[in-house]
């Protein structure tokens, strides 16, 4: 009464004072409990803990409950007294059997925890659930913990649920973490997330760290509240600052990516790491990503390697490979099979990423051929068939080249597809090639126009091109001249050396735009300079007529060589001219080969363009064709000038052997009386040159039986039989059709159809050819 002033004046002094009597002289236990309370917490004397441990003994040997429990707290925490976890035990177990709740809970604790006493289950469920059944909010979630797992008894979720809900409507905060957990999840109550969140907060404002990153994360999804990503950094930082490594890695996250707080990556390194030194693996790994990137803190692989390993070693799948492709990276060959070891490791848990890394890997250390293919053909496709879109296109590459199986395009085209649709842009552009071109699918130029777009779209330069081929053209889209020019122009900037020929051409005001000398100029060397042979060419004839440069003759000779050593007809039929027919005294005639402007393959295709076209014609006022210009400046008497017209099937045939014809230029006036067919032969095939002034059909034949060619007369009209030496006692025979008196052209038909035949058969090709 005189401890809480009721009947006369509150006086804690004189309170202490008839308890210390009762205490010491009564030896009353309760008296003894309150007194070591009062030193416990200074009330109405100064405080003093050894005095207190003292009066808690006295009164825990007198068997008070409350004096044991507390004395136990002391012993074993080794507060006032020496530590002594087993008397603890002992003092909180008498306690317990007396039938005090807190003991009680105590020792389910004990029970259950197996540090000081043997790990008895069954014994802790039994001890939480005397202590639930007197109301104490701790034993009551415990005991609900332990229904829930089914530990030391039956598991049943709804006694588990009833008595979480009794601890939370206690205000424990962990119970009022556990039913919101159950409220959250749907666990045997009905789903509510508002409510859900209210429960969290409740615990959440006691300080509860685990409420406190769960009300974070809610705030973070919007899931229960309004999303509120301000909020959401706010409870995971007070979740972090107890220690949370969850809600750590969650800041980190959010600094990183400045998601509702400013954007700071010292300060994100440094939560990740709180994280990572409790271990989790993915805190880890995010510390990881940074040192290897210089985010936040100096870049370090060594560190970063250390981290991602740490990580790995836990299992987690990101680490796995990362830091198996780091190691390749920092130490090469010499780590590749113990990385090749954790990417298969991580590759067999079933991660589309895995497999294509490991899949990846193991090609780039295999032979082609080898076991080691086969495997890499099976994860890519396991991969693919887990979605992964780069594993869908590499799988649809091995089954088209047939690489470890036998080729498949069917297949490859479907997986093409699946990539494409998955937005890998050149997946995308192959997918296109294969409509377009007919292989293993119906031709379909809607579909692959809107494929090239596709990957044009993403910067693709080959589909760049390929857009802008078929809009130019209008195949497969309705034609659009300006939106054709955007794509081709893309592609030239973006290194395509066909593109850069054909916008050159445009600016040619072959495609009705401004005449733009320098600009065609620049692009054309842009495509000279990665070997394009007719862009050399119209470099050559720029150069000699200084159109969009200064006239320089000597340089364009220089393009004209390096045209004429890659192939390009015109340019070695120019040098020919001026290596041979300049010094003559008399040229009784003269063939200009010219060639036709027609337009690029018609599928848009660049790789099987045909590449001989679009040779240039020169601007300048009256100039007419370089070569005719060379002739009739350098010859001093004129010879009589005819035209061979070539078209870009032609070209395909001196390019990649493609069956087709030669056709007169239709528009030439003048009869084609002579037709230089050993130089062209002689060109196409780099046989040299042989100086021949005359052209005659029957100087051609001498021509040719000078290289040992045997020319028998007609054997029927109109037909000459020739047989060529082959050496080695074989001969190769043909015979040409010349119904119009001269027939060169069928001649050279016959010359390809027979050399393609017996060059197989020799294994030879006609740079290895020798005429004789």
């Amino acid at each position: 009464m005189l401890e809480q002033g009721r009947g006369v004046s509150k006086d804690l002094k004189e309170a202490f004072e008839y308890r210390k009597r009762a205490a010491d002289k009564g030896n009353s236990p309760s008296a003894q409990y309150m007194l070591a309370e009062a030193f416990t917490f200074g009330q109405g004397v100064p405080k003093d803990p050894i005095k207190a441990v003292e009066y808690y003994k006295r009164s825990a040997e007198n068997e008070n409950a409350e004096a044991q429990y507390n004395y136990s707290i002391l012993l074993k925490a080794g507060q006032g007294v020496p530590k002594d976890p087993k008397k603890a035990f002992e003092y909180r177990k008498r306690a317990a059997d007396q039938g005090y709740a807190p003991a009680q809970n105590a020792c389910g604790l004990e029970f259950e925890e197996g540090e000081v006493v043997r790990e008895d289950l069954k014994k802790a469920a039994e001890y939480y659930k005397l202590s639930a059944d007197q109301g104490y909010a701790s034993g009551q979630y415990n005991y609900s913990v332990m229904l829930r797992e089914g530990q030391g008894v039956p598991k049943d979720l709804k006694k588990a649920a009833d008595y979480c809900k009794l601890s939370a409507e206690q205000k424990y905060a962990p119970a009022q973490f556990g039913w919101a957990l159950m409220l959250e999840k749907g666990e045997v109550v009905l789903q509510n997330l508002s409510e859900a969140a209210e429960y969290y907060k409740r615990s959440a404002d006691q300080g509860f760290a685990p409420a406190e990153y769960s009300l974070g994360v809610m705030y973070y999804n919007g899931t229960g509240v309004s999303k509120d990503l301000k909020k959401a950094f706010e409870y995971f930082q007070r979740a972090a600052a107890r220690g949370d490594a969850e809600a750590q890695n969650r800041c980190g996250v959010m600094l990183k990516a400045g998601e509702g707080v400013p954007k700071d990556l010292k300060k994100a390194f440094e939560c990740f790491q709180s994280s990572a030194d409790q271990e989790k693996p993915y805190a880890q790994h995010n510390c990881a990503l940074m040192l290897e990137h210089g985010q936040g803190v100096p870049k370090n692989l060594v560190e970063a390697l250390k981290y991602y390993k740490l990580s790995a070693d836990q299992g987690y799948l990101p680490a796995q490979n990362n830091w198996a492709l780091l190691i390749l990276e920092v130490e090469g060959k010499t780590k590749n099979k113990e990385a090749l070891k954790y990417l298969k490791r991580a590759a067999g848990q079933g991660d589309a990423q895995a497999q294509y890394n490991y899949a990846c890997r193991l090609q780039q250390f295999s032979k082609k051929g080898t076991e080691n293919f086969e495997i890499v053909l099976k994860y890519y496709k396991s991969s693919a068939d887990n979605g992964h879109p780069k594993a869908q296109f590499n799988y649809a590459q091995m089954l088209a080249r047939g690489e470890a199986a036998p080729p498949n395009p069917q297949e490859a085209l479907k997986y093409y597809k699946l990539s494409a649709d998955n937005g890998i842009p050149e997946a995308q552009y192959r997918y296109a090639q294969m409509i377009n071109k007919r292989e293993e699918a119906p031709k379909d130029l809607e579909e692959a126009f809107k494929y090239y777009k596709l990957s044009a779209d993403q910067e693709y330069a080959p589909g760049q091109f390929s857009c802008g081929q078929m809009l130019i053209i209008g195949k497969g889209v309705i034609k659009d001249l300006k939106e054709g020019f955007k794509y081709l122009k893309s592609a030239a900037d973006n290194g395509i050396p066909e593109a850069q020929f054909r916008y050159a051409q445009m600016l040619n005001n072959r495609e009705g735009m401004p005449i733009n000398f320098e600009e065609e100029f620049k692009y054309y060397q842009l495509a000279a300079n990665q070997g394009d042979a007719s862009a050399q060419y119209n470099c050559a004839v720029m150069l000699e007529y200084g159109e969009g440069v200064p006239k320089d003759p000597q340089e364009a000779l220089k393009y004209y060589q390096l045209s004429a050593d890659n192939g390009n007809i015109n340019a070695r039929i120019f040098l020919h001219f001026k290596n041979n027919f300049m010094k003559n005294d008399k040229i009784d005639d003269v063939i200009i080969i010219s060639f036709s402007n027609d337009d690029i393959g018609d599928n848009g295709d660049q790789k099987n363009a045909a590449r001989q076209e679009g040779l240039r014609e020169p601007k300048t006022e009256n100039a007419p064709l370089s070569a005719e210009s060379l002739a009739k400046k350098e010859v001093q008497q004129a010879a009589p000038l005819h035209t061979l017209t070539l078209t870009k099937q032609d070209y395909a045939e001196i390019s990649v052997g493609s069956k087709s014809k030669i056709e007169h230029d239709k528009n030439e006036k003048t009869t084609v009386k002579h037709l230089v067919t050993l130089e062209l032969v002689q060109t196409i095939f780099s046989q040299g040159t042989r100086k021949i002034n005359t052209f005659s059909n029957k100087a051609a034949q001498q021509a040719f039986a000078d290289l040992g060619c045997i020319v028998n007369e007609n054997q029927t009209e109109n037909s000459t039989f020739l047989s060529y030496d082959l050496g080695e006692g074989r001969i190769m025979k043909f015979k040409y059709h010349n119904p119009h008196g001269h027939g060169d052209h069928n001649l050279y038909k016959s010359l390809k159809r027979h050399m393609k035949k017996f060059l197989v058969s020799i294994n030879k090709t006609p740079e290895t050819l020798q005429l004789k």
